[in-house]
């Protein structure tokens, strides 16, 4: 750790703050007699996720928060506490308009630099998942006897199609996808700064699917003139991409959240679109398709 801190921060290091502590990386302030910053220490000797979307963020030319540098386990970014360029939003900013358009910005860009490398061979995206990867009719059952929801018609149903709408799911165009929206991972600039500009960061879930998908996650966190203005720059949406998402996102986030020792708040309104009968409506309205 000493190393990656010599070899990033040519300053003399005051004092090292630990922020956060998850399996497989540490996030750290590091204070210089001129400045701080934040370091992403990450416990592995294997390829690291994020430090490969940011390498290829750069590539694609996408905002990202600023990288004063980067080795095989660490990367040092800009401390938006500290910061003279981008703060971090607060929840006053998820109902702001300008948040909507600056967000819908970003991930226009974001949707049209996935399309663009998909079909660039000379991209190596191998690194990179798709949600819908987890599901099967094994994991549909496992998860359905964790939740004890396999004496539901519906979730027979959903084993019996999970192949079917995975196929359709596969067969629409897909783009990069950032997969976490929040508000404690968006960066905006200055407040009275114009235009706004917004930077999403923590790469941790970043993989490979359909737009619409992030369109529903940015949708669902953002409120009142914020969401209604993100619609708006976005622009349309791909309505099959609609259909077939509204299935297979409520079976990925319920095959998640059997993963967990308890059930998650998240997971609770997917649990209510199984037993209200929502669910199956969605399966067979994407099997239309």
């Amino acid at each position: 750790m000493d190393n990656t801190i010599n070899e990033l921060v040519s300053d003399k290091v005051t004092n090292l703050v630990v922020l956060r502590q998850r399996p497989g990386h540490t996030v750290y302030r590091i204070f210089t007699s001129n400045r701080s910053y934040i370091l992403k220490w990450f416990n592995t000797e294997d390829k690291v996720l994020e430090l490969q979307v940011y390498t290829l963020l750069h590539d694609t030319q996408l905002p990202t928060l600023p990288v004063h540098g980067q080795t095989n386990r660490a990367l040092l970014l800009e401390d938006l506490h500290t910061s003279s360029t981008l703060r971090l939003a607060s929840p006053g900013d998820m109902e702001s308009e300008s948040t909507g358009i600056a967000l819908a910005a970003w991930y226009c860009q974001l949707h049209q630099a996935g399309r663009q490398a998909l079909l660039d061979k000379n991209h190596d995206l191998s690194f990179l998942s798709r949600e819908i990867d987890e599901l099967s009719p094994l994991s549909l059952q496992s998860a359905g006897e964790i939740l004890n929801l396999t004496h539901l018609p519906v979730w027979r149903l959903a084993i019996e199609s999970i192949e079917t709408l995975t196929s359709i799911y596969r067969s629409l165009p897909h783009t990069f996808n950032y997969n976490d929206f929040a508000a404690e991972n968006l960066a905006l600039s200055p407040v009275n700064s114009t235009p706004v500009q917004a930077i999403v960061f923590d790469y941790d879930c970043f993989g490979i699917g359909l737009a619409y998908s992030d369109w529903r996650n940015v949708t669902h966190s953002l409120k009142n003139r914020a969401r209604d203005a993100f619609a708006h720059a976005y622009g349309e949406i791909n309505q099959l991409e609609k259909i077939i998402d509204e299935p297979l996102s409520v079976l990925y986030n319920l095959v998640v959240a059997s993963s967990r020792q308890q059930l998650p708040d998240w997971a609770k309104p997917s649990i209510n679109t199984v037993t209200t009968g929502s669910l199956e409506n969605y399966i067979r309205h994407a099997l239309e398709l």
